[in-house]
């Protein structure tokens, strides 16, 4: 189940929506045969990624309850510093598209906390960088471009540094700097 869920979850960072439903429909298949129970951290991350192809269908109510469901889980867990931040991240993309604004930057800010707590004594985190492009987006979006440049300069920094300069995430949050 985790290797089909990680290989739809890259797929849907490839924008390769229909393979990566075609890797989840597989994994549901094994979850349902062998009976996993939902609030699994497989489950749990399947859930994730079926939001993430949701959401990048459009179908972003769907979206936004299957991130809501994945954060209570990891709420009652009091668990998973990163996923959670990941599920925020997530979440705020989808409510972004929604135009529920201050919802979206409520979820991207603490995107960044969860972020920052995952990454510990670490200077950067691929997580927290993430979490600022989120927050960036959202803060250009409700017309805020200070915030929004800082935001977007936290990103390119922590995504440089642990994903690489050539990452597509560091590029956005560079072009974003540039943009606003």
């Amino acid at each position: 189940v985790y290797a089909l869920v990680g290989k739809a979850r890259v797929a849907v960072l490839q924008g390769q929506l229909e393979r990566a439903q075609q890797l989840l429909d597989e994994a549901n298949v094994i979850m349902r045969d062998t009976h996993v129970d939902a609030g699994t951290s497989g489950a749990l991350a399947f859930t994730l990624v079926q939001g993430q192809i949701w959401a990048g269908r459009g179908r972003l109510a769907e979206a936004e309850a299957a991130f809501t469901r994945v954060l209570d889980s990891y709420t009652k867990l009091d668990c998973c510093t990163g996923p959670r931040g990941q599920a925020l991240i997530a979440r705020s993309a989808a409510l972004a598209a929604d135009h529920k604004l201050d919802a979206a930057a409520r979820d991207a800010n603490h995107a960044v906390k969860f972020g920052q707590q995952a990454q510990g004594q670490l200077p950067t985190s691929s997580v927290t960088g993430q979490a600022w492009l989120a927050l960036a987006r959202v803060e250009q979006a409700q017309g805020h471009p200070n915030e929004a440049r800082r935001a977007y300069a936290l990103a390119a920094r922590n995504l440089s540094e642990t994903l690489g300069d050539q990452h597509p995430d560091t590029v956005r949050a560079r072009k974003g700097m540039s943009d606003t």
